[in-house]
């Protein structure tokens, strides 16, 4: 397989992104009630969107406004996947330049996405977006890799088979132990609320494998054939199974824009 990854672009993993876990539905449950969502012409940025897999979830609650990504191949997919439905207008943006006008949001959440966006800058641009009183959530959803065994027997063997690689999970729990410091600006926004749940993620050996397929930070650095030597590694670690219980751990971060600053 002859493909050219590189180090934090996502271009050759866009396809892949489907199966990646859903975000806990009680957390998301919890924030759209704390921001009042169901509020007449609330309007909702996801920032950092990817292929939409939190903007189909919010869409699925009714909810309106923008999709923001950078990447033109995640974008595409974006659109694509959201084809069926109006309910977000996809753009082209990072999060410390979304292209959205000034004041045109009650709600941005960046997921997933913000240990790739300078803190400060996007800070800045989302208390630009936001309108007075509308508040920003900063969310992830990771493995629990101490409670899932295969997970640890995965991420052992690549860390024995590949020694010193540069992984991204590292450093997004590290961001994820200082966030609210990070995004404790007391002229600007209130006190941070954080929401945290472990839950389970359900997928068959198939989805499992194509999970694995959007990572991109192994391949860029050992190459596409080892990589598909790795992949098949993992499947053979699924043989005779046919549905995986997957922990994982959805965290939110949540702050109020202040009236006046």
């Amino acid at each position: 397989m002859n493909v050219n990854y590189k180090y934090g672009d996502f271009s050759t993993t866009a396809s892949y992104y489907v199966a990646r876990a859903d975000y806990d539905h009680v957390v998301l449950d919890l924030l759209t009630g704390h921001v009042c969502a169901s509020n007449v012409d609330f309007t909702v940025a996801d920032i950092g969107a990817g292929t939409g897999k939190l903007t189909i979830d919010l869409s699925s609650r009714h909810l309106r406004g923008f999709a923001v990504e950078p990447n033109g191949e995640m974008l595409s997919e974006g659109k694509r996947l959201m084809a069926a439905s109006q309910a977000f207008e996809w753009r082209s943006g990072t999060g410390e330049n979304t292209s959205l006008p000034d004041h045109s949001v009650d709600w941005a959440i960046v997921s997933n996405a913000f240990h790739w966006m300078d803190p400060q800058a996007t800070l800045h641009e989302m208390r630009r977006i936001l309108r007075p009183g509308g508040f920003l959530s900063i969310m992830f959803c990771l493995p629990d890799q101490q409670n899932c065994e295969i997970r640890t027997v995965i991420e052992n063997h690549i860390s024995t088979t590949f020694p010193g690689l540069k992984r991204v999970i590292p450093g997004v729990r590290d961001l994820m132990a200082r966030l609210k410091d990070v995004i404790h600006l007391p002229d600007t926004f209130t006190e941070c609320l954080q929401i945290h749940r472990q839950h389970i993620v359900l997928k068959n050996p198939e989805r499992f494998l194509l999970s694995w397929r959007g990572v991109h930070d192994i391949p860029s650095q050992v190459g596409a054939e080892r990589w598909e030597e790795l992949l098949s590694w993992i499947e053979g670690q699924t043989g005779g199974v046919r549905e995986l219980r997957l922990p994982h751990e959805t965290t939110s971060w949540t702050v109020q824009l202040k009236t006046r600053w």
